[in-house]
């Protein structure tokens, strides 16, 4: 299985929804950092998904690429996991991001 790829920055919220469901899903992601301003990957993903918006998933697995966080999770879940019915409604509200930012994690 080839890995995921996330394209993703730091302080987005629905970027941490996104990561935060990779930890309980315990997947094998690679990580492209896409800060404001940054050089190397933001105009990669203008150019693949058409705009510059974040989180960004690749599945090359499946040939998969999407952005919009709710519907990565719901991939993830649905291709990896046990299904998107069982995403905890905490992690689906962003309470889980709120929480784990506090802790630092």
């Amino acid at each position: 299985q080839i890995q995921l790829e996330l394209y993703e920055f730091e302080g987005c919220p629905f970027c941490k929804k996104v990561r935060e469901a990779v930890i309980w899903l315990d997947l094998d992601v690679l990580f492209y950092p896409c800060p404001q301003g940054g050089p190397n990957f933001r105009e990669q993903i203008k150019q693949r998904g058409g705009k510059s918006m974040f989180p960004y998933m690749v599945d090359p697995n499946t040939k998969i690429e999407m952005y919009e966080s709710d519907d990565i999770i719901d991939y993830l879940y649905d291709t990896y996991g046990p299904g998107k019915e069982k995403v905890s409604s905490l992690l689906r509200a962003g309470a889980l991001t709120v929480l784990t930012a506090g802790f630092g994690l």
